[in-house]
């Protein structure tokens, strides 16, 4: 495998378990931030998508539960 393609392997690795955590865990400010400097704005849809899908606030620092969705 050439360095480019297992750079690039790697980077959706690490995206893929960011997107991981911070679907499902409440983050303070200063940590999402580190995190969401290593994906790309897609990534971060996604978060939105899978914290709404779990009945979570969408963005990754509140621990709020959605309890009505119109």
């Amino acid at each position: 495998m050439d360095k480019k393609l297992q750079e690039k392997q790697f980077y959706l690795n690490n995206a893929e378990k960011i997107v991981s955590k911070l679907s499902s865990e409440t983050l303070n400010e200063k940590e999402t931030a580190q995190f969401i400097k290593q994906i790309e704005p897609y990534h971060y849809e996604e978060i939105v998508e899978e914290r709404f899908v779990s009945k979570l606030c969408g963005y990754p620092c509140c621990a709020n539960e959605l309890t009505k969705v119109i």
